[in-house]
């Protein structure tokens, strides 16, 4: 009898991960999330605003293109406001 991670146990490790500056394992984890099954939330968020602090905007970009692709557009305006 296995527990599969569930939503908020993703977003815990995506944020674990941005504060360590390992944006690669959090997009990764994103990338689960979706395979998953799971919608991220503020997930995006966390990699955004963890991207654009560490000074990489183009990556925050290209997260935030991602994002708007896959059709998640529930926080954008606060993520624009965030990474502007």
């Amino acid at each position: 009898m296995g527990v599969s991670p569930n939503l908020e146990t993703y977003n815990v490790l995506v944020k674990i991960s941005c504060k360590k500056l390992r944006f690669s394992e959090a997009r990764e984890l994103l990338e689960w999330m979706w395979v998953w099954g799971l919608k991220p939330d503020v997930s995006y968020g966390t990699v955004i605003n963890g991207l654009a602090k560490s000074g990489d905007l183009s990556g925050a970009l290209k997260v935030f293109d991602e994002m708007s692709e896959r059709g998640h557009r529930d926080n954008m305006n606060k993520l624009t406001i965030a990474v502007a």
